[in-house]
């Protein structure tokens, strides 16, 4: 587990170091129609920690993030981080974790059209 954590933490820095908040933000904001499965993929394997992806949305948002994309990107990653991820992954086989990770991302995409239409 120290292994798998090590390398979520070390591709967390990475991202969070050289890829600007402005160049995500252009890209899930306005009338994107790829702005929410963007946001649900990127979402799902940056996302380490609750406490810190709050202010990291918020600053997306306020950079021009549209709330649905918003959404979508807490959803896909908190059922995707490590810390969710790595103990399913060590109780089932890998097809099911698959599966796993398919539907996490497939149903926050869902949710998060779903609250464009809302919203």
């Amino acid at each position: 587990m120290l292994v798998w954590l090590s390398i979520a933490f070390v591709g967390e820095f990475l991202l969070r170091r050289y890829v600007p908040e402005e160049l995500v933000a252009s890209l899930v904001g306005g009338d994107n129609p790829w702005a929410v499965p963007l946001a649900a993929t990127v979402g799902a394997p940056i996302y380490l920690d609750g406490y810190a992806a709050l202010p990291l949305i918020r600053g997306l948002v306020d950079s021009g993030m549209r709330p649905d994309a918003a959404l979508a990107f807490l959803i896909a990653g908190g059922i995707t981080s490590a810390w969710a991820a790595i103990p399913v992954y060590a109780l089932v086989r890998t097809p099911t974790f698959v599966l796993y990770l398919l539907l996490a991302v497939g149903g926050s995409m869902l949710a998060g059209r779903m609250a464009g239409v809302v919203l």
